[in-house]
């Protein structure tokens, strides 16, 4: 700064306070404001002053996930990929193939409950 001129204030402070004043107003309309009352501003020291300032709260976005998992019945369990290995539904696949009577048959009634399900849904 000069020796022998006063500044009035930090210009983002003057920039907080009038976007503060006027919360409706983007940086360009803040910018264009300012500039006309003979501050010396720029885009980018508004967008900078105004970085920290606290804003009005959006509403959050429910990821997919998340979703999903509500939708998900209680007590079904998640969906495994083919990598991982699950004792309990290798029983309960087993316990199928032994009700059916052979592994052919219980392919064919897979076969038909897809079918099925493909007809009903």
């Amino acid at each position: 700064m000069k020796k022998g001129t006063k500044r009035s204030g930090s210009v983002s402070q003057i920039v907080r306070d009038f976007a503060g004043e006027n919360p409706t107003l983007g940086p360009s309309d803040i910018v264009r404001e300012l500039t006309a009352k003979g501050h010396k501003v720029y885009a980018a020291l508004v967008s900078q002053a105004l970085k920290g300032t606290p804003k009005k709260a959006k509403a959050r976005k429910v990821t997919k996930a998340k979703t999903t998992a509500a939708k998900r019945k209680p007590g079904r369990p998640k969906a495994q990929g083919s990598s991982q290995f699950d004792l309990a539904s290798i029983r309960v696949a087993a316990e199928f193939v032994k009700a059916s009577g052979s592994m052919e048959q219980a392919i064919v009634a897979l076969d038909s409950y897809k079918t099925l399900v493909k007809l009903m849904g």
